[in-house]
């Protein structure tokens, strides 16, 4: 255990490392964010390749390539997916953990990531992640995609049950995919689909090597590679196949997490997918529920709603008999008391809505579960409450949230300071690498037209530019509107910056993101000088006033006359002393041991 804890506690200050791709220019403009609360520039660092793999030895026509979208890079893949049937890709959850349907496209039956040779460009009509996934164990780490018209590429079986248990230590199993050759090197990029050939490992052994968080997680998952390192899947590779060939290839796995790439003794870990044959077979053939797993932020006393759709894959009308919130979700969220006994024709679905309420302070999650009869399922949920603030150095007498409790990365709220130039100003909170520090308000839209959010800013952060291979690696500042649309803006002096509002009621966001390697400058942003004006190029028609902040029913308020909760909740579970002293040390470091490049 001495050397996991080492392994991990010296792992821990690399994870989540990426470079902004942006030109040579200091700021990024006007873009199509449509991830929810965590929207991000898109990220070039680490590109995908096997640990001794080769080049293919055979076309494998179910490889999917998940690509950033849109993005200016060449090779956007990010994870890789497996084709199961014409309309349907399989892939891991923490791939698609936070992204938004349009996010992303896909490459299907591709032997280059770049160029997409050989393959065929598809987008996503919707995904699912398993309701059960748990970012802090990976438990139940696979996600299912419905692609927005079918593939005529050949998809791959899944693996039966009998097979499944008929595999016994060192079978030979395959991986392909566009992970990283070497571990840690960034710089490993050939664009050349490969494959390696790894050994099945006995849950006992994987036990052994990783401890259990809970009875039963080996269960879902399966261990391969070898005894003396070498050949392993690694970043890039995450939502790609793991294979076993029966006669044909049947799909066995799906790509997770390890401790390390190709290191001796460390397996990689795959989701097993005969655990998840009921779960796909109901995907595609029956009901799901479809949606953000993250609603996101919002403030203390605030409601923030979500758009659901319940679809009906299969040939006759359904019926939800019953419902309910797990996961004590029921102090974090609301759903329509009508869904109970709603009825969805053949084919086709029915919308409702799902409040996150701040009534308590901190990142809290529910599981919504839905009962069809013989069928149960349901989606995970996710918010994060934070402070109301008081924004007034920015010049407005508006309500702004920022700040939660210790138990969150975005827990350091905003707060007031002197600057030399501009006086009064909005400084983001004290935050380490990987962290993050969330304001956000509302603004009134305009009757006919457009209204613009002007502010100044300034990034006093970590900035540098690669010649060569044309990318950036920075802190950053993120706005956004209702979760849409977005500005970045990286290291730069005072700068005026604008951005439209045109809804009723507008959310407006500002993270600083801060990456994970070195620090650089005051390592925070400055804002100052809100105002809304109804003329984008004359300052003259812009305003401070208060009626600029609404609340209406997008923001409603609750009952906050007594102090606020602090609520400690985080997710995971507790299990074996070794399972628990790697949570501990920093088990999100296994997500970038085998997650999708960032």
């Amino acid at each position: 255990m001495d050397s996991i804890r080492v392994v991990l506690l010296t792992l821990i200050i690399m994870l989540f490392s990426g470079s902004i791709v942006a030109g040579e220019s200091q700021s990024i403009d006007i873009v199509n964010a449509t991830s929810t609360e965590e929207s991000q520039v898109k990220f070039s660092g680490i590109s995908a390749r096997v640990i001794g793999g080769s080049a293919i030895s055979e076309l494998y026509p179910w490889m999917v390539s998940l690509q950033r979208n849109p993005s200016s890079s060449l090779n956007d893949h990010f994870c890789g997916g497996s084709l199961i049937a014409k309309d349907w890709v399989l892939t891991a959850a923490h791939c698609l953990d936070g992204q938004s349907f349009s996010s992303f496209r896909m490459y299907v039956g591709a032997t280059n990531s770049e160029t997409g040779e050989g393959g065929e460009l598809r987008t996503a009509e919707w995904f699912v992640l398993h309701p059960d996934y748990n970012s802090d164990d990976f438990s139940n780490d696979v996600a299912i995609i419905k692609l927005s018209s079918a593939s005529t590429k050949t998809p791959i079986s899944l693996i039966e049950t009998e097979t499944n248990q008929s595999l016994t230590k060192n079978d030979a199993l395959r991986v392909i995919g566009w992970g990283l050759t070497e571990d840690g090197n960034d710089d490993s990029l050939p664009a050349e689909l490969l494959e390696v050939d790894v050994s099945y490992q006995a849950d006992s052994d994987c036990r052994a090597r990783y401890g259990e968080p809970y009875d039963g997680y080996w269960d879902l998952a399966i261990c391969a590679g070898e005894a003396n390192g070498g050949k392993d899947s690694c970043q890039g590779d995450s939502g790609g196949p793991l294979m076993v060939n029966n006669g044909d290839w049947v799909l066995a796995g799906v790509v997770s997490w390890g401790s390390g790439c190709g290191v001796a003794g460390n397996f990689g870990v795959y989701a097993e997918v005969a655990t998840y044959l009921d779960w796909v077979s109901n995907r595609i053939n029956n009901l799901t529920v479809i949606g953000p797993n993250k609603i996101g932020f919002l403030g203390y006393g605030r409601k923030k709603s979500e758009s659901y759709r319940l679809v009906n894959n299969s040939d006759t009308l359904q019926t939800i008999l019953s419902s309910s919130m797990a996961l004590n979700g029921q102090n974090f969220f609301e759903v329509p008391s009508n869904l109970s006994g709603l009825s969805v024709d053949a084919n086709s679905e029915a919308i409702f809505e799902i409040n996150a309420i701040g009534s308590y302070l901190g990142e809290h999650n529910g599981k919504l579960v839905l009962n069809a009869g013989n069928l149960d399922f349901g989606i995970a949920l996710n918010s994060k409450v934070l402070y109301d603030f008081d924004g007034s150095a920015l010049g407005v007498n508006w309500e702004f949230y920022s700040g939660t409790n210790e138990n969150t990365e975005h827990a350091k709220p905003w707060y007031k300071t002197a600057d030399i130039e501009k006086g009064s100003v909005l400084r983001s909170g004290n935050i380490n690498n990987e962290e993050r520090s969330v304001l956000f308000t509302y603004i009134k839209g305009p009757s006919n037209g457009d209204l613009f959010l002007k502010f100044e800013s300034k990034v006093d952060a970590e900035y540098s530019y690669d010649s060569e291979s044309g990318t950036e690696k920075a802190d950053y500042l993120s706005v956004t509107v209702n979760d849409i649309s977005g500005i970045y803006i990286l290291k730069s002096a005072w700068k005026t910056t604008e951005i439209a509002i045109s809804e009723d009621v507008n959310r407006v966001q500002f993270i600083f993101h801060k990456d994970d390697t070195i620090s650089s400058g005051s390592d925070a942003v400055y804002l100052s000088n809100f105002r809304v004006c109804t003329v984008l190029s004359d300052e003259s028609s812009c305003s401070q006033l208060d009626s600029w902040n609404v609340s209406d029913e997008s923001a409603e308020k609750l009952d906050t006359s007594v102090t606020p909760t602090q609520v400690l909740q985080r997710k995971g579970s507790s299990g074996s002393l070794a399972w628990q002293l790697i949570i501990l040390a920093g088990l999100l470091v296994l997500v970038r041991l085998r997650r999708e490049r960032a």
